[in-house]
């Protein structure tokens, strides 16, 4: 008599995504890597130490790979695939109107491979060995990127200026906001450090403050993509289902 097979089935009920539960979510994990970086900047500043029991390496936010870094690309990588999604919604539905949105999508792809490959600070240290540089320009790596940023804003501006007022209102700040940090706080951090040095104090609460802001304008980018797919997007649903 033949052994009878025992099949397990393991069904998950799709999973509605909401754009405020995500918002709620993305908060509450910043509120808990906040809580880390700050025992971290506790650890060195403190007590002196530069381990820690792996709080400093894991949570510091001035550190690379780790679990504010990770943060950050999911949140780059989201705002990355809702791009994407207006962008293919609009090509499928009306033929037009999705090459910026796809741009915009590439454009966030490679923030998020920046921010986990550290493009930009290989890029620095190539700058750094042939050129010198001093002051808010002591790491001149934010000199191409702000040529970038100001060819991508001449290059999106039209497409933000067609946007009802509500999200010129919502990208209109989160842009700013991100730029003010991603490279404005930068050229602080290296003034400051160029008198100081890294290991002040002061060093630690501007790029906390400089991390902060990247990732609060990110989440906000990401709440507004959902909302704008939503009301303009008809017919767009997503679901998670698992099998």
């Amino acid at each position: 008599m033949p052994a009878k097979r025992l099949f397990f089935r393991i069904e998950i009920r799709p999973v509605g995504l909401t754009r405020r539960a995500l918002l709620k979510s993305g908060l509450l994990i910043l509120l808990l890597l906040n809580i880390g970086n700050a025992a971290s900047l506790y650890a060195i500043h403190v007590k002196g130490l530069d381990f820690a029991l792996g709080i400093i390496p894991l949570f510091n936010f001035d550190k690379e790979s780790n679990f504010p870094t990770l943060f950050n690309g999911v949140l780059l990588a989201g705002t990355s695939f809702w791009a994407f999604s207006i962008a293919r919604w609009l090509k499928d539905s009306s033929g037009a109107g999705h090459t910026p949105w796809f741009a915009l999508g590439c454009v966030m792809a490679f923030l998020c491979i920046d921010e986990l490959c550290h493009v930009h600070e290989s890029i620095d240290w190539i700058l750094m060995s042939r050129t010198e540089t001093t002051g808010a320009i002591a790491w001149p790596w934010v000199i191409p990127y702000a040529v970038l940023t100001i060819i991508a804003g001449a290059f999106f501006l039209r497409f933000y200026l067609k946007f009802e007022r509500r999200y010129q209102l919502i990208f209109g700040l989160t842009a700013a906001l991100y730029v003010t940090a991603a490279i404005g706080f930068e050229m602080l951090e290296a003034a400051y450090t160029e008198r100081h040095g890294e290991g002040a104090l002061g060093y630690g609460i501007l790029y906390t403050i400089e991390e902060n802001l990247e990732m609060i304008a990110i989440l906000f980018t990401n709440w507004g993509m959902m909302d704008f797919l939503a009301k303009n997007c008809e017919g767009h649903a997503m679901t998670l289902k698992i099998r």
